[in-house]
């Protein structure tokens, strides 16, 4: 699950996901971690992420799954430094970044991730109101190994694991 919002992205896994050869591991006896990206958010965090997307070697490549049209375009005013995105286009920014750190452990404490084992991509937060499966979908294929399929994507649109979130008491209801 990615949590893509204006200061931070947060990415919520299961351990199952993280590759034997990782140097970096969850805890012990820990079943889901979580991993805070401080430096990916479509507000606070907007500065940071252009330059991470600027300077990124697969930056065309995201730009071809991500707009259906004007990549080169967009691609010559980054490079540049002469753009304004839009929303939706920052989080699918956030959204490539972290898979990218991810699936090759780059953060401090962040494990390894084996993003063939995905099932299911649920994405929640303000940010990623304006995303759409489809091209989410596109971006993630971007990792897929070649045994790897495409996970479900799930856009949380009314907040729902969110309140969950707020509202739990610590007790399970079962």
């Amino acid at each position: 699950m990615l949590d893509i919002g204006g200061a931070t992205t947060d990415l919520h896994y299961t351990v199952e996901i993280v590759r034997n050869d990782s140097e970096q591991r969850p805890s012990a006896g820990v079943s889901v971690a979580r991993f805070v990206f401080t430096d990916l958010g479509i507000v606070a965090s907007r500065d940071s992420l252009l330059l991470q997307l600027r300077n990124h070697p697969r930056l065309y490549e995201f730009l071809c799954s991500a707009l259906d049209s004007g990549v080169r375009e967009t691609y010559q005013a980054i490079r540049e430094g002469d753009w304004e995105p839009s929303p939706q286009l920052l989080s699918y920014g956030c959204l490539f970044l972290a898979l990218d750190r991810f699936a090759h452990g780059r953060g401090p404490g962040l494990p390894t991730g084996d993003l063939s084992r995905i099932a299911q991509i649920i994405l929640t937060g303000g940010a990623s109101q304006t995303v759409e499966e489809r091209v989410v979908k596109r971006v993630f294929d971007l990792f897929r190994s070649e045994d790897g399929g495409i996970p479900e994507v799930l856009v949380d649109r009314r907040y729902q694991i969110w309140v969950d979130g707020i509202t739990w008491s610590g007790q399970a209801s079962y």
